[in-house]
């Protein structure tokens, strides 16, 4: 639970995408909206999944969010490509040190 929230979203989910080498799929799994959190989270989240607004996303996205601020700058950085998902996990440094060494 550490690594990727509660149990809206099982964290074995996501794992279970890595060691299929679905990485796309982890990545949605992280962006996706989780019921209970707070209004600011919810706004963010929804700036970027149903507008598809990378930079109003990123700027409504609190700091304590941690792996969906690194993948989102991930693709600001990628100028708005989303293609490229295990680019994007490769930044969430958490995710390095549990699933790829």
């Amino acid at each position: 639970m550490q690594r990727f929230g509660t149990a809206a979203i099982p964290t074995h989910s996501i794992g279970l995408a890595f060691l299929k080498s679905d990485w796309q799929g982890a990545v949605d799994l992280i962006l996706r909206e989780r019921p209970g959190e707070h209004p600011e989270v919810v706004t963010a989240r929804k700036a970027w999944l149903e507008e598809k607004n990378l930079d109003k996303a990123l700027a409504l996205m609190p700091r304590r969010v941690v792996a969906e601020r690194c993948i989102l700058e991930s693709y600001k950085t990628q100028k708005g490509e989303t293609r490229n998902a295990l680019g994007a996990l490769s930044t969430v440094s958490v995710v390095l040190d549990v699933f790829v060494s």
